[in-house]
């Protein structure tokens, strides 16, 4: 597969709050602005979030996703 040598790949965290909501989103790697701008946009209009659980209690929590583009 010749697309996949050429696709661009990038990386970002966010927070998820206890209510599914997304609070932060920072991107690690950055590609291009204009990409990562649309990336944090969909994010942040992005329906809730299950949220991380510990013991039955909802948790905050951050995790790491990848975005990869052709």
């Amino acid at each position: 597969p010749q697309g996949l040598l050429k696709a661009k790949q990038d990386f970002g965290w966010v927070i998820i709050e206890k209510n599914g909501c997304i609070s932060e989103v920072e991107m690690i790697t950055h590609n291009n602005p204009e990409l990562e701008n649309s990336i944090k946009n969909t994010l942040y209009s992005s329906p809730r979030w299950i949220p991380a659980t510990q013991d039955g209690r909802k948790l905050r929590y951050k995790t790491i996703l990848a975005f990869n583009f052709p």
